[in-house]
Order: C-alpha cells, then sequence, then structure tokens
C-alpha cells in the first residue's frame, strides 16, 4: 500500500532536511528553465514541496509561485529560507495531495521533487491534468541513478547497504515503514 505524503510521517524532520537534506544540482535548473521556456511569468506548484529546495531556486523564474506541503514544520523551515534570501513571490499553504481540488489554478509548471513516490500518483496525475495551464507542463524529479551497472548505480549500492547496516533491512520514514507502489 502506498502512503500519500499527507500522512505526516516527516514530523519532527524539518530541522534535519534543512542541514542535511542534499541540493540539487544547478544543472537541473537551468535544464527545467531551457525545456519548459521559463520567463517570470506565470505560477509554479511545488507538490511536496518540503523546505523548498525547488520552490526557492525556480521562484525567480515565475511571478507567483505555491509550495505545498503536509507538514508545518517543513514549511516554516521553507518561508525562513525564502526569506534570508529574499524571494518574495513563495506562498507556503499546508496541503495534501488527497486535496488538490483547494488548489487555485492554472498552473505554468507543477514540480514534485523527491514526494511524488509517496502520492496516490494516478488519482495526483490526474486531479494536475486540471489544474496545469495550456502549454504548461510537469516536473517530477528523484534521485535514483538512471542506468544499470553506471558508477551512480555502484555509489548507490554502496549507501544501501551502508543504509540497511546501520537502520535495518527495511526503508523508513518517521515512525513507520515505506512500501514502494507496486
Amino acid at each position: 500500500m502506498t502512503r500519500d505524503f499527507g500522512d505526516n510521517v516527516f514530523a519532527g524532520v524539518a530541522k534535519y532536511y534543512v542541514k542535511y537534506r542534499p541540493s540539487y544540482l544547478a544543472g537541473l535548473f537551468e535544464d527545467i528553465v531551457k525545456d519548459f521556456s521559463l520567463d517570470e511569468r506565470g505560477k509554479l506548484l511545488d507538490l511536496g514541496c518540503g523546505t523548498g529546495e525547488l520552490a526557492i531556486p525556480l521562484a525567480k523564474y515565475f511571478k507567483t509561485v505555491l509550495a505545498v506541503d503536509p507538514d508545518p514544520d517543513m514549511l516554516a523551515e521553507g518561508q525562513k529560507k525564502a526569506k534570508k534570501l529574499k524571494i518574495d513571490n513563495v506562498a507556503w499553504q499546508k496541503n495534501s495531495s488527497k486535496e488538490l481540488n483547494k488548489l487555485k489554478g492554472p498552473f505554468r509548471l507543477v514540480t514534485m521533487g523527491r514526494s511524488f513516490h509517496w502520492m496516490d500518483q494516478e488519482t495526483v496525475l490526474n486531479q494536475l491534468y486540471g489544474l496545469i495551464e495550456v502549454g504548461g507542463g510537469l516536473a517530477i524529479i528523484g534521485n535514483e541513478p538512471v542506468e544499470q551497472g553506471s558508477e551512480a548505480a555502484k555509489r548507490d549500492e554502496i549507501v544501501q547497504r551502508l543504509i540497511k547496516k546501520y537502520l535495518g533491512p527495511k526503508r523508513r520514514a518517521g515512525d513507520k515503514i515505506y512500501s514502494p507502489r507496486q
């Protein structure tokens, strides 16, 4: 069973996200800007925004940004980061992917970074279809290796062995176990 990211399995971890969560590479943002022809117009929806790892760097390419997450601590940390960087076009909203009907579109772009796997994917995609403007798009960003046998895959294997050694064989999130969608 897939848990929706609306289930708050991240309670209490926001300060660690700010300190330890790896940032996305600058090249990712350059690719998004180019691929979606971003030009400081329109609205961005960052769904499952966490502490703003996508919303904040992309804010300068949009008129407005809506950063949505079910965890109020994540949103508070994102707000602090945005304020420190003098980014004032991001609205931070506590909400769940189960409540997309409450969002006001249309959005030029919807991003989900390391959050989509927590959602009811088919339902979310169907609902987002009606929220994205004509000619707009969707970017789902993860950190899985692209090619089997690549250097990234080998590093990932080593990391997975370390995680299992120190944290156990099942992936945890808060006090729950993560189960990938089948």
